[in-house]
């Protein structure tokens, strides 16, 4: 196994140096160009909800990321300590919703939040949300998929 463990400040400048960082550390652990693309994409989305939501941009509070990469899977975690997310939202973060199935010709349809905790529900294989003790985390979990696997060989 290897691990990873980068804390940042609740900035969102932050949260973009942290995703380059993420992709960066999954091109040298030799992951697929897709699923880097995901694992980067579902950490900015959800460090970027922590600053925004659980800490309102309050500035030098702590989110941490942890990238754990075993045989075949990746997990992840970021943990802020700031305002629980609703249990509405954490739901569509487990399960998903139908927030981008809309007519992007009707601008009356377009969605006006939603779409982040969408975007990791679909990025990856697994995700989970849990507030304890004034901790939040969202753990996720990924494989490769079968399209990444072929595009590597």
């Amino acid at each position: 196994m290897t691990r990873l463990k980068i804390d940042i400040e609740s900035k969102l400048n932050a949260v973009s140096q942290l995703g380059m960082t993420v992709h960066s550390a999954c091109e040298a652990f030799g992951l697929p160009e897709e699923m880097r693309f995901r694992i980067q994409t579902a950490v900015v989305e959800a460090a970027s909800n922590a600053v925004r939501h659980a800490y309102d941009h309050a500035p030098d509070q702590a989110v941490t990321f942890t990238m754990e990469i075993h045989e075949g899977r990746v997990e992840l975690e970021v943990i802020d300590s700031g305002k629980p997310m609703p249990p509405q939202q954490a739901e569509v973060l487990r399960h998903g919703s139908n927030v981008l199935d809309f007519d992007e010709t009707d601008i009356e349809a377009l969605p006006e939040g939603g779409l982040g905790l969408e975007i990791i529900h679909r990025s990856m294989d697994n995700v989970n949300y849990t507030s304890n003790n004034g901790i939040n985390r969202i753990h996720m979990m990924t494989t490769a998929r079968e399209e990444e696997e072929t595009a590597r060989t």
